[in-house]
């Protein structure tokens, strides 16, 4: 039996003028809509913060959320250092209540899923296995 999969979407930041920094996003916009934040100093796995929606008409919710603090960013010193990427995971690390404690899992999946697709910048923060 095959295992379900989740369609996720990322891209990262990358900090390296002022300070050795990234932000990763990761957005669910199905079954679970949810956008997953992790940043840190470069080369660490980072701290989550997940942001949910309560219903899929609130999904622009979780967009808005993520291009703000990005823009907010990019307004800074960061620059794009994993381009957008579409992912998947598998279903059972996209739950509602577990996105936090996954994120990290989650992270993994968006970074071989960036050098697949060729949208991994030589910038890049590494992602650590968890």
């Amino acid at each position: 039996m095959a295992t379900s999969t989740v369609q996720g979407y990322g891209w990262e930041l990358q900090n390296n003028t002022t300070r050795s920094a990234f932000y990763r996003f990761l957005v669910f916009l199905a079954p679970e809509p949810a956008l997953i934040t992790l940043y840190g100093p470069t080369g660490g796995a980072g701290t989550a913060t997940v942001k949910l929606v309560d219903s899929p008409a609130d999904v622009q919710v979780v967009i808005d959320k993520a291009c703000k603090t990005c823009e907010e960013k990019e307004n800074g010193d960061y620059e794009l250092s994993r381009d957008y990427t579409p992912f998947e995971v598998p279903a059972e690390l996209a739950v509602r209540g577990d996105f936090k404690a996954n994120a990290h899992a989650i992270a993994t999946y968006f970074r071989d899923s960036a050098k697949e697709q060729g949208t991994e910048l030589p910038n890049a923060s590494p992602i650590p296995s968890p």
